[in-house]
């Protein structure tokens, strides 16, 4: 027991007070009493006395040991409570202990009252030490409580089995999309958010590690959007070092990975913003035996040369101060795995000064997502830290650092009043600290700033949350942009006391991002939006046009011979042409589209509001004509043409890849048509899937010997008589039964099963001719050839090889071509149709009439005949227009020398009307259909009469 015992003895006896007293005093202590008979003394007692123990009588006069525990509950005092008395019975002593007395001392044995004061004082520190821990705890779980609600990261934690969420912070919702609910309802449910790509790998690591889990990875939002994660799990042990909860941090990093993203698609340009920053920044390969680059900063910050780090990339390590080195070593091994890495540590430069330094890495993905770079970026947060430990010193030590900070510091009072302004604050301000503090804290500011800070302080006053905001501002006549933050500072009671603020000039890093948005969005060569930049265009009609009656179109423009261009008069004057063709682009289109350089000689035209079709071709009329007048460049006129291909929202393409996809698409079948510009259609698209398919089964077809050939003859027209036959393929599907050959054919053509199609079709005809011939039929067998057929250097040596593997004669084959695929190519069809001629074999050009060639221009080819398209002939007898054009053709064919074949001969008369005219041959349904290599033998043998 203690030297001294204050004792509230609630007595009407003075004999019997004296008698506890002496008691008490005979065990060792200073005795200090108070003699109580009546509740309103008791109360009074109470309330202005600290007492470390009462003794009580059963039964007074005016009071009882019963209504003063109750008195003690009532006032909810945890004080001792021992009952001495000589008049009462076991049942009622039972009672009293039951309602709280510590103990009960009969007044005959009074031994007992000194060990029963020290074990109920004992109990009472007992019960004391418990309900500190208590509180103790409490006020814990709050502070954690607070500080989980108000940091940006995702906060959980749950039970070791991860079978109960016991809590999750609100960020949650705001991060995922989705509610706290589903998850305290199912603690596994936020792995339905993770994106299909990433979810087998999180689940790997978690099975792993699932105490010690670290990842990054996409989460798809309810609304569709794309997230990146960082995520770290971590063990919390018991006593026994047991772990019985597990812990974890969960950030949104999506802004960190677009940034990345940037960085690594412009990792030169961005090499000379690196050295005009003051941070360092730092490229490495992951294992870091080798250091890429490195920011002249360095030499500043860590006091060493940027040489010594080429040649040793690991010497930044020897900087670091021994107390961080081994946590630094351990992370740098983790960086080289993962990628990421976000540390602060001490250095000692050279000159034995002290640097604390913010160093966070990021990784950069090839394709086949390996990490294959490290970026970083090194701060010296010296002054940071300062200020932070500014913070967590004394008042006095705060106001000496925060005078010596370079940030603007102040106090504000709930009621907007500044308490308190650093030096630099001041000298922002233009004014000494007197005159400012006691004055309203948006009193110096202009009036839609003011507003914004007197709503800022507002909200945290409503919310007892930190805020953050950015504004422009004007000190000593110079705009420049601040970081604010706002802290409210609160009492034990919960109650917000004042507002600490801290404001940084960021004016630096605004002008740093906005030269990583220029990199990132803009071509660097004409200064036009780049793919990035028209891609967020895209998005952002796509989701905000409400209106459906206007659309938007896409037009993807590449030139033509930009190359040639390009090697004949240098790579300067290309850039220059294309600078001049972007501004005359510009002037074409209104101010809500965009002209954008997608690379090399492509660019983009985003063009909205659009009502109808004539919308698009006058703006296609206004680039013509603005392109029209050639450019001239160093004094060197340069005219230009252009392909065009054009995709429409919504009806082509509801998504910016897809409308993106098929304008390409549209522009490469311009390109190829030399048609100027075309409209995206299935049929041009190569990777249309019914398209795809078809391919495949034609691909299968032609290995697999599906195909056949039916043979039109071509009959001599002063003879009478049959000479030849062309020879055309079929395909029966064993799915959709015959499919005609204009629905595979031009597919074929631009998937590039032209060239095995054309060689089975040739073999196959030949071979049928050789046998024709073996049998007694004198025939000639003709066979059609397409754009890259005439284009492909190999036909010759593959045309000689089938007719000398079968033994047929050159002249035995013909070759039917169409002028518009002569006009794809002119120079290099020529080379290989005068090739091929000089074998032996004979060519004649298909469908003359509708193409863009003449028949003085066809002079200068080795042809042999023309063959008159079908539309002229079979209009022959109804338009005289029609007979005009046949009876020129063939008077002119015949004067350049050449055969003349007239194709759709549909009766007698028109039959007799060509012979009339000199008409060479002639074929149609009216002399015979197409028909099987078995049928035409034989009508061959059997001939009708005409």
């Amino acid at each position: 027991m203690g030297k001294s015992l204050r004792v509230l003895i609630l007595h009407d006896a003075g004999n019997d007070v004296e008698l506890i007293v002496r008691t008490l005093e005979s065990g060792g202590n200073a005795v200090t009493f108070k003699q109580i008979e009546t509740p309103e003394s008791m109360r009074a007692a109470l309330d202005r006395d600290g007492w470390d123990l009462i003794v009580s009588d059963v039964m007074m006069l005016r009071f009882s040991g019963f209504a003063a525990l109750a008195l003690i509950q009532e006032k909810e005092i945890d004080l001792p409570l021992i009952i001495v008395s000589g008049r009462t019975g076991e049942e009622t002593a039972v009672d009293l202990l039951k309602a709280g007395a510590d103990d009960y001392i009969p007044k005959d044995n009074l031994t007992r009252l000194v060990p029963a004061v020290k074990r109920a004082l004992r109990e009472g520190e007992g019960r004391r030490a418990q309900r500190e821990t208590q509180n103790a705890l409490r006020q814990n779980e709050e502070h954690f409580r607070q500080l989980a609600e108000n940091i940006q990261e995702v906060f959980f934690l749950t039970d070791a089995a991860v079978t109960a969420m016991l809590y999750i912070s609100p960020t949650y919702e705001k991060v995922w999309g989705r509610s706290c609910r589903s998850l305290y309802d199912d603690p596994r449910s936020w792995l339905e958010g993770i994106h299909p790509d990433d979810r087998t790998q999180v689940l790997q690591q978690l099975a792993q590690r699932p105490t010690h889990f670290e990842a990054e990875y996409r989460i798809v939002r309810p609304d569709g959007t794309l997230r990146w994660i960082w995520a770290r799990t971590f063990p919390i042990k018991d006593e026994k070092g047991k772990i019985y909860r597990l812990a974890g941090i969960a950030e949104d990093v999506t802004r960190r990975k677009a940034v990345e993203e940037a960085l690594q698609q412009s990792e030169g340009r961005f090499r000379q913003l690196a050295e005009n920053i003051t941070e360092v920044f730092w490229m490495t390969v992951p294992d870091m035996k080798e250091m890429l680059y490195i920011s002249p900063g360095y030499e500043k910050v860590w006091g060493r040369s940027c040489e010594s780090l080429y040649r040793r990339p690991v010497s930044w390590l020897d900087a670091i101060h021994p107390d961080d080195r081994g946590r630094i070593e351990k992370a740098a091994v983790s960086r080289a795995v993962l990628g990421t890495y976000d540390e602060e540590y001490r250095i000692i430069r050279p000159d034995g000064a002290i640097r604390w330094i913010h160093d966070r890495a990021f990784p950069v993905k090839d394709k086949l997502e390996r990490i294959y770079r490290i970026i970083g970026i090194a701060e010296d947060i010296t002054q940071h830290k300062q200020a932070e430990e500014s913070v967590r010193k004394s008042e006095a030590q705060y106001r000496a650092l925060a005078e010596a900070a370079q940030d603007a510091i102040f106090l504000i009072s709930p009621e907007g009043t500044l308490q308190y302004v650093n030096s630099f604050a001041a000298w922002q301000l233009g004014r000494f600290p007197e005159e400012i503090v006691g004055k309203r804290h948006d009193a110096f500011f202009t009036p839609p700033v003011a507003e914004i800070q007197k709503k800022n302080l507002r909200k945290i006053i409503e919310t007892g949350e930190p805020l953050y905001s950015e504004e422009e501002l004007t000190f000593h006549q110079q705009t420049t942009w601040m970081s604010i933050r706002m802290v409210p500072l609160k009492n034990e009671a919960g109650e917000i006391d004042s507002i600490l603020g801290i404001a940084r000039d960021i004016g630096e890093r605004k002008k740093t991002e906005e030269i990583i948005q220029k990199i990132a969005f803009y071509d660097a060569l004409t200064g036009l939006p780049n793919r990035n930049k028209l891609y967020d265009h895209l998005v952002e009609f796509m989701r905000s046009d409400p209106d459906e009656t206007t659309h938007m179109a896409l037009l993807l423009m590449d030139l033509d011979r930009f190359r040639e261009i390009n090697d004949t008069l240098g790579h300067h004057r290309g850039d220059l042409l294309l600078q001049h063709l972007g501004a005359r682009l510009q002037k074409t289109i209104f101010d809500r589209d965009i002209v954008a350089r997608l690379g090399g000689d492509e660019f983009a035209i985003l063009l909205t509001k659009l009502h109808s079709y004539d919308d698009i071709q006058r703006v296609i009329g206004k680039i013509t004509r603005a392109l029209d007048a050639p450019f001239v460049i160093e004094g060197i006129p340069i005219a230009v043409e252009t392909s065009i291909g054009i995709a429409l929202y919504p009806d082509q393409g509801a998504d910016p890849d897809t409308l993106i996809r098929r304008a390409d698409v549209a522009m490469y079948a311009a390109k190829q048509g030399r048609s100027g510009h075309l409209v995206y259609a299935p049929e041009l698209d190569r990777y249309n899937p019914q398209r795809l398919s078809l391919m495949a089964e034609l691909r299968q077809a032609i290995e697999q010997d599906h195909l056949f050939l039916h043979y039109q003859p071509k009959m001599n027209l002063k003879r009478r008589e049959v000479f030849g036959v062309e020879a055309l393929v079929r395909w029966k599907h064993p799915v959709q039964g015959m499919i005609r050959p204009d629905q595979f054919i031009g597919a074929a053509e631009q998937s590039g099963l032209i060239h095995p199609l054309t060689r089975w079709v040739v073999q196959a005809a030949i071979s049928q001719c050789a046998a024709w011939r073996q049998a007694g039929f004198a025939l000639t067998v003709s066979a059609n050839l397409s754009v890259r057929n005439l284009l492909n250097p190999d036909l010759p040596d593959l045309v000689r090889s089938l007719l000398a593997s079968s033994g047929l004669l050159p002249d035995q084959i013909e070759f039917e071509i169409t002028e518009s695929a002569i006009m794809t190519d002119p120079a290099r069809a020529q080379e290989i149709l005068a090739e091929l001629h000089r074998t032996g074999i004979r060519f004649s050009i298909d469908d003359f009439g509708i193409g863009y060639s003449s028949l003085s221009y066809l002079q200068k080819l080795p042809v042999d005949a023309v063959k008159i398209d079908k539309s002229f002939v079979m209009r022959m007898q109804e338009k005289e227009g029609d007979r005009t054009i046949v009876r020129s053709t063939i008077d002119l064919a015949h004067n350049l020398g050449l055969k003349v074949i007239a194709e759709g001969v549909e009766n007698q008369s028109i039959l007799d009307q060509l012979t009339e005219m000199g008409c060479d041959a002639a074929q149609g349904y009216f002399i015979s259909r197409p028909i099987s290599h078995e049928a035409l033998t034989q009508w061959l043998k059997h001939p009708p009469r005409f």
